[in-house]
């Protein structure tokens, strides 16, 4: 019996180790990015005007990379969802 639970153990660490390969977003200059602005607007006074076109604004454009990096991480959760199954 105690066999079995190595054994399972063991099949379940390859498969967490394939899930975290198959991962490969987290690890990306992109996603430390973003994750590093969206830390440091929070820390910021929010209450400050946007000056000249939205589109030139570094948070808006931050809002935007956000986005983006939202839906690559919804195609890897399918990913994992699929390789899970």
């Amino acid at each position: 019996m105690h066999s079995l639970q190595a054994s399972h153990g063991n099949q379940s660490l390859i498969y967490d180790h394939l899930i975290y390969c198959s991962c490969r977003l987290i690890g990306t200059d992109q996603f430390k990015s973003v994750m590093r602005g969206i830390k440091e607007y929070q820390q910021k006074d929010t209450d400050r005007p946007i000056c000249g076109l939205l589109e030139a604004d570094p948070e808006y454009k931050l809002i935007v990379e956000s986005n983006n990096l939202t839906m690559e991480i919804d195609n890897e959760i399918n990913i994992i969802h699929k390789f899970c199954r």
